[in-house]
């Protein structure tokens, strides 16, 4: 989940839920790894679903401050 923060008025506007999922199903598919030896089907399953929100937090913090930084003032 991406979100951009209002520092004046502390408010969160959410843009973009599954980026980061997106993202890593993107760079599996481009890896050379084949999935069954990276990620079983739950494992993989258990990373959409819960530890998809703490790295699309990461990529918050990454894509807010160096590029959105400039547009929020």
């Amino acid at each position: 989940m991406l979100f951009l923060v209002d520092k004046g008025k502390n408010v969160l506007y959410y843009i973009f839920i599954p980026t980061t999922t997106f993202l890593f199903f993107i760079l599996l598919l481009l890896s050379n790894t084949p999935f069954p030896s990276a990620f079983s089907a739950g494992g993989f399953l258990f990373f959409i679903i819960e530890d998809c929100y703490y790295l699309d937090y990461i990529f918050y913090k990454i894509v807010s401050h160096r590029l959105l930084g400039y547009f929020i003032n």
